[in-house]
C-alpha cells in the first residue's frame, strides 16, 4: 500500500520507494524504516514541537494552516491541552503573520489571503476586524 499510495500519510509515501516490505516500526517518538541498505530514523513530533520548527524555520503561512486544519479537525491532535487553547493559538499566530506581512515581505498578498482564510477558517472574526482589517 504505501508505494502506491494507499490511504498513507504524504510523508509515508516519500519513504516508501526507500522501504522494504513490512519493515516499519514505531519506538517511541521514532519511526525505524528498514531500507534496502541502510535503516533510517523518523521522528514523530507532537502538535507543539510541529508549531515550534515552522516558526523557528520562519514558515508563518504553515503554521497558520496546520493550525486551521487542527481546528477543522483534519488533522488529528493528540494533546488536549494543546487543542484547549487552540484560538489563542491561532490568534497569535495570525499576529505574527500580519507583522511579518506589515514589515515588507515581497509575498504580502498571499500573506493577506492566508490571514483572511485563516481568520474566517477558525472563526476569530474579532481579530480580522479588530487587527487584520481594523
Amino acid at each position: 500500500g504505501l508505494a502506491y499510495g494507499g490511504n498513507v500519510s504524504a510523508a509515508m509515501r516519500a519513504v516508501a520507494e526507500n522501504a522494504a516490505y513490512s519493515s516499519i516500526v514505531r519506538a517511541g517518538a521514532s519511526l525505524l524504516v528498514l531500507g534496502p541498505s541502510i535503516v533510517y530514523e523518523l521522528t514523530v513530533m507532537d502538535e507543539q514541537q510541529q508549531l515550534e520548527t515552522y516558526y523557528d524555520r520562519h514558515e508563518y503561512i504553515s503554521a497558520a494552516l496546520f493550525l486551521l486544519d487542527l481546528v477543522r479537525g483534519r488533522l488529528h491532535a493528540r494533546d488536549p491541552h494543546f487543542i484547549a487553547h487552540i484560538h489563542m493559538r491561532v490568534a497569535e499566530c495570525l499576529r505574527v503573520l500580519l507583522d511579518h506581512t506589515a514589515t515588507g515581505v515581497n509575498s504580502g498578498r498571499r500573506n493577506i489571503d492566508v490571514l483572511l482564510r485563516v481568520s474566517v477558517g477558525s472563526r476569530l472574526f474579532d481579530v480580522l476586524y479588530d487587527e487584520i482589517y481594523p
